[in-house]
């Protein structure tokens, strides 16, 4: 049918969208965004923390001063399931949602 369902499939198309999806794909940093604070984490970027251990989003998170412009670790890096999105068209992969 052409017509787009109302329930998600089983499993993702494998052909990409004709149409930008609703869901954003590529996942971007906060620009200019480093850990505040005075803590041993103070300065790190979100690139330099993601190439570090994987409990840092955690550890950063737990500290009361790490926020920086208004935003805390996991809102400004990608790595820490934060930031912004940028949407690609079209897109180069299935999403993981269907779209409408």
């Amino acid at each position: 049918s052409d017509e787009p369902s109302l329930l998600p499939s089983d499993e993702p198309s494998l052909l990409p969208s004709d149409e930008p999806s609703f869901q954003p794909s590529i996942c971007l940093d906060e620009e200019g965004w480093v850990v505040g604070g005075s803590s041993q984490y103070a300065g790190l970027s979100c690139s330099e923390i993601s190439i570090g251990p994987e409990n840092w989003c955690s550890a950063i998170m737990s500290l009361s001063d790490s926020a920086n412009l208004s935003k805390a670790i996991n809102e400004a890096c990608c790595i820490c399931h934060g930031s912004t999105y940028k949407t690609t068209y079209p897109s180069t992969e299935p999403s993981g949602f269907p779209t409408l």
